[in-house]
């Protein structure tokens, strides 16, 4: 909502694109530090996940946007942390020892397993409801009857099966089920294990039948449950080690934002933000760090970028990765002209071409491609017709990454790359061109970003 909001009002306002983004960027900051009142982890995602460069001045509106939307929640909401558990805050950590961190290294792989069953599930359960039959409305109303199943079956089933008071535990946000995980409340590793499964089939349920709705939240209640979950079974089998099940659920909650979304800063500052427990920081990071690599093996795409991914979209997995991850296919034009090697003694035909400035891709009988006329061609001296240039182009796949056709043209000596559908193959079907010009501009507009 805050990232729309500043998009509308960038759209609104007459500005540079540049200025739009950071407009965005510090909608969506201001959106979460509001909403979980993390200031300094509203300013985290921005600069982790939204901003495609930071600079001083960007920084600042980012900053100004956080502060002035945690101020006014405040107002409404207090200024109490999120999940307000005095006894996590102040009670001794655990030691520190090697065998600690091994355990919760441990854990940081598992939850990046989940993390990556999250991101995906999603979109493998949006598949499988676009090949459904019928139209939008059914196959939703089909999704959302399965979520009222599984809140009801919970309901009724967690006393007479578990022992647990009957309680809706995996209903919407999940906050109060947090709430007990982290003060000892619900410690059954079982039963826990179920909510694990249930919030995860009900989040995949919900999203993948076309329900709007976050993913923030689903990831923390599935990081709370299941790291109470391996906690409250490793204290069965080590009863002497110095750490609690609230221990395991704070660091998976971390580990969990943290890995869904690739952002391990955010990650561990907002959790620490909603707990303002640091006793166990130097766990959580690692919990968290471990979980975002796996998560990355697993699936390089987050939660955020997989539907622009799947889309075809650039999706940098950094902030400076705005060049580098960008495929042939990205920056190809399709403004060239296909002219066989019979017409090329038509300079008129070449000429307005190069005018408006394509390149002439020259072709012969089986349209094999025999060269390349730009602006730099040498001209016949005779009759002043062009001559294709040999050896200043180069042949790349769509889905070659740029810096390789940068690194293909500086090797060939070449100024212009054609990018055709399967150059393996040997396949002559040119999709586009890219230039030097095209690189250039690619280039400034990049560094315009920055400004």
């Amino acid at each position: 909502m805050g990232a729309a909001f500043g998009s509308t009002l960038g759209q609104e306002i007459a500005m540079p694109a540049r200025f739009r983004a950071v407009l965005i960027a510090a909608g969506a900051g201001g959106g979460i530090a509001a909403t979980f009142n993390t200031p300094i982890g509203g300013i985290a995602f921005a600069v982790e996940l939204m901003l495609p460069f930071s600079t001083a001045s960007s920084l600042l509106a980012v900053a100004i946007s956080c502060v002035t939307a945690t101020y006014i929640g405040r107002i409404f909401f207090g200024t109490l942390p999120a999940f307000d558990v005095p006894t996590l805050a102040l009670a001794q950590g655990p030691n520190v020892t090697l065998t600690v961190l091994l355990w919760f290294a441990l854990f940081g792989l598992l939850v990046g397993v989940l993390a990556w069953l999250l991101t995906r599930g999603i979109y493998w359960f949006e598949d499988l409801f676009d090949a459904m039959p019928g139209n939008y409305y059914t196959r939703h109303v089909s999704g959302m009857l399965l979520v009222g199943l599984f809140m009801y079956g919970l309901m009724t089933l967690s006393g007479t099966l578990f022992g647990q008071p009957n309680h809706y535990y995996i209903q919407g946000v999940g906050y109060a089920t947090i709430l007990d995980i982290l003060r000892g409340d619900l410690t059954a590793w079982n039963f826990l294990l179920l909510l694990v499964v249930f919030k995860l089939a009900m989040t995949c349920l919900t999203l993948g039948s076309g329900a709007s709705g976050g993913v923030f939240s689903p990831a923390m209640f599935l990081g709370a449950a299941f790291g109470g979950c391996f906690g409250s079974a490793l204290l069965h089998f080590f009863p002497n080690l110095p750490l609690t099940p609230a221990h395991f659920a704070y660091a998976g909650m971390a580990g969990m934002v943290g890995g869904t979304t690739g952002a391990v800063i955010t990650g561990t500052i907002m959790i620490f933000e909603m707990t303002r427990a640091y006793t166990v920081i130097l766990p959580v990071i690692l919990t968290v760090a471990l979980a975002c690599m796996v998560r990355n093996w697993l699936s390089p795409s987050t939660i955020y970028t997989l539907k622009l991914v799947r889309r075809g979209e650039i999706a940098p997995q950094g902030l400076q990765a705005r060049i580098a991850e960008r495929k042939s296919r990205h920056v190809m034009t399709s403004d060239f002209l296909l002219l066989p090697q019979e017409q090329t003694d038509k300079p008129d035909i070449v000429s307005h071409a190069l005018l408006q400035g394509k390149v002439v891709v020259v072709t012969g009988l089986g349209r094999e491609i025999i060269g390349v006329i730009d602006e730099r061609s040498r001209f016949e001296p005779a009759d002043g017709r062009p001559a294709p240039t040999a050896g200043c182009h180069v042949v790349v796949n769509p889905d070659l990454p740029l810096n390789a056709v940068l690194r293909a043209l500086d090797e060939a000596g070449a100024r212009v790359a054609l990018v055709v559908r399967n150059a393996a193959s040997g396949s002559q079907e040119v999709l586009g061109v890219i230039t030097e010009r095209a690189v250039a501009q690619l280039a400034y507009m990049t560094a315009r970003m920055t400004d």
